[in-house]
């Protein structure tokens, strides 16, 4: 059992520790280069930056990095529908799979901690 749930919260380490950091990383420095999209700012580097940081807390098995990370991209999620007002951008399939990855990162965490 401890094997599957260290493969699951890799798995999701993977997903969100290198998958999203490294799309939004790039995503905005074309948009800071390039100036395709007004409106971002330095905030969205320092964004990536806590999403690596807390992604690798979920590595290394921290409940709370696990819950930050999630409860960040859920106000990330809600401040980005203010901006744009339209949700199936802001709440659509691939920004739910980055929720769902959250959430198993959560469920992976406290499956670990729990092992009897």
């Amino acid at each position: 059992m401890l094997k599957f749930i260290n493969k699951k919260i890799a798995g999701v380490f993977i997903w969100i520790g290198v998958i999203a950091p490294v799309i939004g990383g790039f995503a905005t420095l074309g948009f800071f280069f390039f100036g395709t999209m007004s409106g971002v700012q330095i905030w969205n580097l320092i964004d990536v930056v806590i999403t690596w940081a807390l992604a690798f807390g979920v590595y290394r098995k921290s409940r709370i990095c696990a819950c930050l990370l999630f409860v960040l991209n859920l106000v990330s999620r809600v401040d980005l529908y203010i901006t744009t007002k339209d949700f199936v951008f802001t709440f659509g399939w691939l920004p739910s799979l980055f929720i769902i990855a959250y959430a198993l990162g959560i469920v992976g965490t406290v499956a670990y901690h729990r092992k009897d």
